[in-house]
């Protein structure tokens, strides 16, 4: 039997993806030592966890597992389902399970090298930029649960290229990329009706050409009314424009002349920054997974987040409490909002809210629920917050470990987003996209931190402050890699009568303007270097 992964079954049906992974009773038994304490690893309200080894006898593989023993029979039906349509690098899927009726239903995990994320909070080994690099990926989870999981038509659209040479390269999926972007534009599949005769591929370049596209876009898309359009508020024109032109540029006839996914992926962001699309592909369904916490996010050998326990994951609108939040399970508390537990109704937001919590438990180095915690206001989250409403910063609240590698760009970004996410009215959190986004920039100004700052003069924001670049230099968008390339280039001093820069070994050199002499005491002036640049 071959190993499920994080990938879609929707070829075949729930019933044969269910038999795929079927496993007995006694292959269970044998793996976790017939279930014995020392392989206990949790008793929980909904199972109870056990770790052990699995023999794959076909195969000739031994699997580190991690099984789950359920005592609500409906949740790992429920869970069945979601992994079925599930396809996410940073989500977890069932590797085995068992369903057999004399005995509660079984779900065997791999387990990842590096377990749950709640063993690693307060080691100071897991620095700031793998901590960023896992928020990252939970976030991009959550949005791909939010937004994406039940978007499976499916069908071919043939790249042009490839049907006259038969040569299949990336750029084919670009062009199928390309024409699913204007099935989104367009509300229509490409196969609809009213394309038959030309193709959307076909049509869409030819009203683009003619500055027709207004005759293709779903007229919804335009609407005012965030119930119908997928652009929130209407769509932005810039927006727009940005998304049809990439869109554009994946349907080029020759592979050549199309994009990189990379190009499409910052094109569309861009589009996203001016607006926002909240649909991506046009799904309207949205799944919460109601259970995000620490000990619900699993490391792989490489740090890579991977979300798993789906046994409480509903439909947006879900109106009962959860069963599993309760002060026997002490594992949820701190990451459930208080709104929530005054109306028991679900959206995105309850998600968002418990993500604020892991990137609180992040930066702070500890779990949400600690010693001395009896209610929610006392949890680490709310903490966190009013400690920022009272200081005007998180600093002291930072885990010392990481504290002195923080780019203060970074942080800045990270705690905006986080303090965001635990808003308490949940119309004022952000939408996963956002989070992503702004996860992903500071992210982005961590790496360029730890890769260009010792590049830099050791005095270097000294120097800028008595150059004219000071007063037209924005501080919170100039990467560290922009002020190298300033300084490599050389920036004016001394009213323009000098020009300093850094030679290519990071020598500090110096370059005085002939106005400085006079005449008489002309002679041949070089270059001054310093050697001991930083």
């Amino acid at each position: 039997m071959s190993s499920s992964s994080s990938s879609s079954y929707t070829d075949i049906s729930l019933d044969k993806y269910w038999d795929s992974l079927e496993i007995s009773y006694e292959e269970v038994e044998t793996a976790t030592n017939n279930f014995a304490d020392e392989n206990l690893l949790k008793r929980g309200t909904c199972y109870d966890v056990y770790k052990g080894q699995l023999i794959d006898h076909e195969q000739g593989d031994i699997h580190d597992i991690v099984a789950r023993v359920s005592k609500n029979d409906n949740a790992v039906i429920d869970e069945m389902e979601m992994s079925y349509h599930v396809n996410h690098t940073n989500i977890t899927s069932p590797f085995r399970v068992y369903d057999e009726n004399d005995h509660s239903f079984i779900v065997l995990n791999k387990h990842e090298a590096n377990g749950s994320l709640d063993k690693h909070l307060s080691a100071p080994t897991l620095t700031w930029i793998q901590r960023l690099h896992i928020c990252v990926g939970v976030a991009r989870a959550l949005k791909y649960l939010h937004n994406d999981v039940w978007d499976d038509d499916e069908y071919v659209i043939h790249d042009p290229e490839y049907m006259s040479t038969g040569k299949l390269k990336t750029k084919s999926d670009v062009y199928s990329f390309g024409v699913v972007l204007f099935e989104i534009i367009s509300g229509k599949l490409a196969y609809d009706k009213t394309f038959v005769q030309e193709g959307l591929p076909s049509i869409a370049r030819q009203c683009f050409n003619e500055g027709t596209l207004n005759t293709l876009i779903d007229p919804k898309i335009m609407e005012d009314d965030e119930s119908i359009s997928l652009f929130s508020g209407g769509a932005n024109q810039d927006s727009l424009d940005t998304f049809t032109k990439v869109a554009f540029q994946c349907l080029a006839e020759t592979q050549s002349e199309r994009p990189t996914m990379e190009v499409v992926i910052k094109e569309l962001t861009k589009a996203l920054n001016f607006q926002g699309l909240r649909f991506l592909h046009g799904g309207n369904r949205i799944d919460i997974h109601r259970d995000i916490r620490s000990s619900s996010i699993l490391l792989d050998g490489d740090w890579n987040a991977k979300i798993c326990n789906f046994e409480s994951t509903c439909e947006r609108g879900y109106m009962n409490k959860l069963e599993h939040i309760n002060d026997k399970d002490c594992s949820s508390l701190g990451y459930t909002n208080l709104q929530y537990q005054e109306n028991g109704y679900v959206s995105e937001e309850f998600d968002v809210y418990a993500l604020g919590v892991i990137l609180t438990e992040m930066l702070c180095g500890r779990l949400a629920w600690f010693e001395g915690c009896v209610e929610h206001s006392q949890s680490l989250g709310p903490l966190f917050v009013r400690h920022y409403n009272e200081n005007g910063d998180v600093h002291k609240m930072i885990f010392e470990a990481i504290k002195e590698q923080i780019a203060p760009q970074s942080l800045n970004t990270f705690q905006c987003i986080t303090l965001q996410c635990l808003e308490y009215e949940h119309d004022d959190r952000p939408k996963t996209n956002d989070v992503v986004i702004q996860l992903e920039k500071a992210l982005r100004f961590q790496e360029d931190y730890e890769i260009w700052e010792h590049k830099l003069p050791i005095d270097y924001e000294e120097i800028i402050k008595i150059s004219k670049l000071h007063s037209e230099m924005n501080y919170s968008t100039t990467t560290k890699k922009d002020l190298y390339n300033m300084f490599s280039t050389g920036i004016l001093l001394q009213d323009s009568k000098l020009l300093f820069s850094l030679g290519s070994n990071g020598e500090r050199n110096e370059l005085a303007s002939a106005r400085m002499f006079t005449y008489k005491n002309r002679t041949s002036h070089k270059w001054q270097s310093d050697h001991e640049s930083r």
